[in-house]
């Protein structure tokens, strides 16, 4: 089981669901991490899921003396994603930051603040103290990630038209103005949209999914496919587990029968060229067209 989040999960883009007035801003294909500051102490700095990284530890020094540099004493939490200079990719900055020393060229870019002393403050005063406060330390290190606002659908569609996701983005993120800081918890105040192509893959077999005491489920888990020569692991995605249970049993009797046909599914995944499989790999649905 995942250690809860420590900052905001978004839901995926559904536009009936969306809260207006809203801020657009890009989503980077960066590494998400959390800085406390915390005035006169210091600034440490977190992993999605609370833990911590050696990596960055010179720049949360770098970090916290340019907000005491500027006088900036509000005890606060910065949320943006890690990128890097010397490398490009998600694995591979995520590699970089999950080693065991410090590293160099990352670039932190914030699109998320909450002071400790205005907990409940909404988006749109969130941002425009964000943007303030990291402009203000004139440090090319670390960047506030530019929000475009839309106050309605009709301007949202037309920025969107305007602005198509280009190769090097993974998308875009819509944050509502009346959204209010809510860690390890997913709203439809906070959305986003990010590209995601498909492949049909066969499937070639099915492990049990077990439960985090390693109990066996009677459900399928992880399912595995042939891509470009190599088996890859594939999420159960959008199978429900009515259907987990289903797949399981018909798996163990075809195997048993050795009648197993290896059926075409459709799968998921995050654009990313730096993956020799695919990142992110999920089941969308069955291609019963394709066996």
């Amino acid at each position: 089981m995942s250690s809860p989040a420590v900052i905001p999960l978004a839901k995926g883009y559904k536009p009936e669901k969306l809260i207006f007035p809203v801020m657009v801003s890009e989503k980077l294909d960066g590494v998400p991490i959390r800085m406390d500051y915390i005035p006169k102490f210091g600034t440490t700095g977190m992993s999605r899921q609370g833990k911590s990284k050696i990596s960055i530890q010179d720049d949360m020094k770098e970090f916290h003396q340019c907000m005491e540099n500027r006088g900036l004493h509000a005890a606060a939490t910065f949320v943006g994603e890690v990128t890097s200079s010397l490398v490009s990719g998600f694995k591979d900055v995520s590699g970089t930051i999950g080693r065991h020393k410090v590293a160099e060229g990352l670039q932190y870019n914030f699109f998320e603040y909450v002071r400790a002393s205005e907990p409940l403050a909404t988006y749109d005063r969130r941002t425009v103290q964000l943007s303030s406060v990291i402009n203000s330390l004139q440090n090319p290190k670390f960047k506030f990630i530019p929000q475009y606002m839309c106050h309605d659908m009709n301007a949202l569609t037309k920025f969107f038209h305007n602005n198509p996701i280009r190769r090097d983005q993974e998308g875009w993120v819509i944050r509502s103005l009346s959204a209010v800081w809510k860690p390890d918890s997913r709203y439809w105040d906070y959305q986003k949209i990010v590209v995601t192509p498909s492949e049909d893959l066969p499937l070639e077999k099915v492990d049990e999914a077990v439960s985090k005491d390693g109990v066996p489920l009677a459900m399928a888990g992880k399912l595995w496919a042939m891509y470009n020569g190599n088996l890859i692991g594939v999420g159960p995605g959008k199978l429900t587990h009515p259907e987990r249970h289903k797949l399981w049993l018909q798996y163990q009797e075809e195997m048993r029968k050795g009648t197993w046909k290896k059926p075409m599914m459709e799968v998921t995944y995050k654009r990313d060229p730096t993956y020799d499989a695919l990142r992110e790999a999920r089941f969308t649905c069955w291609r019963p067209d394709k066996d």
